[in-house]
């Protein structure tokens, strides 16, 4: 007995979305800034891409799952960028204002 599968590949680019999505969302955990935010942005683009593409061919929904898991890599990967980028953001005004109002203190801090 021979099972037909009906379900429509993403094709290339909703492979490579999700390779990149799953590329920059690791890259973004383990180096916690922005050096990954290209790949990310890219993963988004390529999977928003491929989705709409098969959408207009009108593939199910569900048969998009390597574009659309693609796509929400990238975003999640961009978001942590940005939440990333605030923290640092944070902790460098942190220190400055610690720096600029107790010398002593920046200095034990320094002093491990």
């Amino acid at each position: 007995m021979v099972l037909s599968d009906s379900r429509v590949n993403s094709g290339p680019a909703g492979q490579a979305a999700l390779v990149l999505g799953i590329v920059g969302l690791v890259g973004q955990v383990f180096t916690l800034g922005m050096l990954f935010l290209p790949v990310c942005l890219a993963a988004w683009a390529l999977g928003q891409r491929e989705e709409q593409k098969l959408q207009a061919l009108g593939v199910p929904l569900g048969d998009l799952s390597q574009a659309r898991a693609g796509h929400v890599l990238g975003v999640v990967g961009a978001l942590f960028s940005i939440v990333a980028a605030a923290g640092l953001m944070l902790i460098i005004g942190l220190l400055a204002t610690l720096v600029a109002r107790d010398r002593q203190a920046w200095m034990l801090i320094t002093d491990f």
